[in-house]
């Protein structure tokens, strides 16, 4: 007999195993064991976006936690404005730039 809790249920999906595996990093980090599928067939295909999304997978007991600690990550993540950011002067002949 399966115990319910432990039954893995679907916390989210990606749309590539990167941003999947970037999901299951800031979970683990916020002390929430995670796991991705359906992320073998994008890697066979060189990482394009192909089929099923990609899931983002957790026990039925931490969902709640899961929920949350995903909450917080994206609450506590920072947007940059790659227009503000100076990335110092750029020669002007493009055979220099580094």
């Amino acid at each position: 007999m399966t115990d319910d809790r432990t039954r893995l249920v679907e916390l989210c999906t990606a749309v590539t195993a990167f941003e999947a595996e970037t999901i299951v990093n800031a979970l683990r980090a916020g002390g929430v064991e995670a796991t991705v599928f359906n992320a073998a067939f994008q890697s066979m295909m060189g990482g394009v976006p192909i089929g099923e999304p990609v899931k983002v997978m957790v026990r039925a007991c931490d969902e709640a936690e899961a929920r949350a600690v995903l909450a917080t990550s994206k609450e506590d993540s920072i947007d940059i404005d790659w227009n503000e950011v100076d990335v110092g002067e750029m020669p002007e002949d493009p055979e220099e730039q580094p």
